[in-house]
């Protein structure tokens, strides 16, 4: 029984120490430009939304939803992750549970949330969310790609360059391109 309990342990130590092996050069190439290393377990927990703000090709930043932004991104260790974002001064139906046409529009501006999996590569510094629902419906079944900036307990989730979309129509010039960056804190 000692000989199979001692075989097992030698065992597991020779995968941890491959596991080890494998994963080194790419913590050493990510130590040496003075990141930390991107892993799974790094992103795993919950964020809470500082800002989202938007930059144009000349490295102009605007806020899109103002200072006041609030959010919830979630990230499990089963390979799950949910979002929700928006302005926080979103404005309050006068009867709500009978919003005008207008109001419910000025409550969907301004509000995103969706959920999946997600998966991180490392190589390039990025995490795909692979969405399963939607607040917007064309949104699920799509991947969203993130560039990843991981610094301490805040994480910056970058949106590739794309144009202007219809919430930011009078703080963008028509087809002008942006890219959106997110900046978390670990809650």
């Amino acid at each position: 029984m000692l000989r199979n309990v001692l075989g097992t342990l030698n065992g597991l130590a020779v995968m941890a120490i491959a596991v080890g092996v494998i994963r080194a050069p790419v913590a050493l190439a990510q130590q040496g430009t003075g990141k930390p290393a991107l892993t799974v377990e790094a992103l795993l927990g919950s964020w809470r939304l500082e800002r989202f703000e938007a930059v144009r090709d000349d490295g102009r930043v605007f806020l899109p939803f103002g200072d006041s932004v609030s959010g919830t991104l979630v990230y499990l260790a089963d390979g799950l992750m949910v979002v929700a974002y928006g302005r926080q001064d979103r404005p309050i139906p006068q009867q709500p549970n009978s919003p005008t046409p207008v109001e419910l529009a000025k409550m969907v501006e301004g509000f995103d949330a969706y959920r999946g999996s997600f998966e991180v590569d490392v190589a390039r510094g990025q995490v795909t969310h692979h969405v399963k629902g939607a607040f917007e419906p064309h949104v699920t079944g799509t991947d969203r790609v993130r560039s990843v900036l991981l610094s301490g307990d805040t994480l910056i989730l970058s949106v590739p360059r794309g144009p202007c979309w219809w919430e930011l129509v009078g703080q963008c010039v028509a087809g002008e391109q942006i890219q959106l960056r997110l900046t978390w804190r670990r809650s």
